[in-house]
């Protein structure tokens, strides 16, 4: 292994601060004591004679350090050595740091006579669960607490969706550059729709129909039908994901990606997509405890669009780990030409729909799709218990519109490359705003430079009747969601008019 272990000096105690300071990312604000770093010095410089403290560093810096105490316990005379804390720098996880420091500890234990080791770890943190117990740690005891203000109770501020919120709230504005859906074809464009057998049940109705879906992707591919593409991740959340599992959601993105393995108590990180990397993912914060990677492609809300090629690395991130890469694709028809995720090989999972692209949000049908047939398999045992139909009114729409997809496709990209060419060219010469292009499709999420925040910003084009998505929505202030299903007229009226409130401001 590239770092050394050993016994921690007096001089060490200002990095190993730092160190447990650098060590309270999101997850550990929410699960560890809350001291500063005079209180944290102080605690380790009393006890730093009578305790064992070990470093784990390289090249003269400290990667990572273990803290541990040595007791007799007054009712059963057991030795016990009880951890305090170990930290391992976030940009050193998955590198056997921790590992090494709880191996380094167990030696010198044993070698003093020592029956046990114990460590205390909150519930919540499923994390540490899951890491303890690969050292070989187990359960024997549960510790109650009162526990007022838990931030890992979720409340209903980490539950609401003010992205629907708005969008509900304002559906009868004139000019809707806020909402990501086209409009939905007509009854009389669904050419093939027999009316006289819309509501006849007929199972074999679902199978013609996942037969058309698979259609998208290769031969080799499984696809399941699902009551909607947030139906469909749900259930990947619910049955692939272990209560210990991490999940890491692309930001800024959709709210629910995110929100959803929340609800079934899943811990979740971000992977960050910045602007200034044109929302491509940050791989750095990929790291190896992570059992699942959810992004979607193209992005909400950038548009921007990864091929294959580009997502490989992040693939290849969590593959290592033998975790899950969940891929959103349904913007993934406003393409021309693509590939899906899928192509990429087993521990990929492709989730899509009618909802965005075809404007047929209400028929409630979207998918999995995989190579991985053992997680299909897991998927489709578990499908009756938790979604059992779709309905078979929307499966025989959905059905009609296969028959007539190209049809309807080349009618929407007609509409949306004019849109945005018309888009691009009031932005580069609009002053106070800028975006990352998005490849095709309907949405963008440009930047502005102006003096005030992308709510504000929102809230005074609502007063003009023109409606944007804020960033705030999406978690990243200093953006809006400008997306741009209009017909021409009135898209170009409607950047009129944005044009004169940036110009205002």
């Amino acid at each position: 292994m590239p770092f050394e272990i050993r016994r921690a000096k007096k001089e060490d105690i200002s990095e190993i601060v730092q160190l447990e300071i650098a060590g309270m990312g999101p997850i550990w604000e929410r699960e560890r004591i809350d001291h500063d770093a005079g209180s944290l010095r102080e605690f380790i410089d009393k006890h730093f004679g009578e305790d064992r403290c070990w470093v784990a560093e390289e090249d003269g810096t400290i990667l990572g350090f273990l803290h541990s105490t040595t007791y007799q316990d007054a009712i059963s005379s057991t030795k016990i050595c009880e951890i305090y804390t170990v930290v391992v720098h976030p940009e050193h996880f998955g590198e056997g740091i921790g590992a090494g420091l709880i191996e380094q500890e167990r030696i010198a234990a044993a070698k003093d006579g020592t029956n046990m080791l114990k460590l205390e770890v909150l519930s919540g943190n499923q994390r540490a669960m899951k890491f303890y117990s690969k050292q070989g740690f187990r359960e024997r005891k549960k510790i109650l607490v009162s526990q007022f203000n838990d931030k890992n109770t979720m409340d209903k501020s980490q539950t609401d969706f003010p992205l629907i919120d708005w969008l509900m709230q304002n559906k009868d504005i004139k000019y809707n550059l806020a909402s990501s859906s086209m409009p939905a074809p007509s009854l009389e464009e669904l050419t093939v729709l027999d009316g006289s057998q819309l509501l006849q049940v007929d199972t074999g109705v679902t199978e013609e129909l996942e037969r058309e879906v698979r259609k998208s992707y290769d031969d080799d591919v499984e696809v399941l039908l699902t009551s909607g593409t947030q139906s469909a991740n749900m259930l990947a959340y619910s049955v692939l994901l272990n209560d210990s599992d991490t999940v890491l959601v692309e930001s800024p993105g959709y709210a629910p990606l995110g929100t959803a393995p929340k609800i079934i108590g899943r811990s979740v990180e971000l992977l960050g997509r910045p602007y200034e990397n044109a929302f491509i993912p940050e791989l750095k914060e990929a790291t190896s405890h992570a059992d699942m990677a959810v992004i979607t492609n193209p992005h909400n809300p950038s548009g921007v669009y990864m091929d294959t090629g580009s997502l490989e690395p992040l693939y290849k991130k969590i593959k290592k780990n033998n975790g899950i890469l969940l891929v959103d694709e349904i913007y993934r028809d406003h393409m021309e030409k693509s590939t899906s995720a899928v192509e990429l090989g087993d521990g990929v999972l492709v989730s899509s729909g009618l909802s965005k692209v075809y404007g047929l949000g209400g028929l409630r049908i979207g998918w999995l799709a995989s190579k991985d047939r053992r997680s299909m398999e897991r998927l489709r045992n578990a499908k009756p218990h938790m979604d059992p139909f779709n309905s078979v009114l929307s499966e025989r729409t959905a059905l009609a519109l296969f028959e007539n997809r190209s049809r309807i496709l080349n009618k929407i990209r007609e509409l949306t490359t004019d849109n945005l060419s018309t888009v691009k060219k009031w932005i580069n010469n609009t002053d106070g705003i800028e975006w990352v292009e998005p490849a095709r499709g309907i949405i963008s999420f440009p930047k502005l430079n102006i003096g005030c925040t992308s709510l504000e910003f929102a809230k005074k084009a609502r007063k003009k009747d023109v409606l944007v998505a804020p960033g705030e929505y999406f978690g990243m202030p200093g953006h809006v969601r400008l997306t741009f299903r209009l017909e021409p007229t009135e898209l170009e009226d409607a950047l009129t008019i944005l044009s004169s409130i940036i110009d205002e401001l």
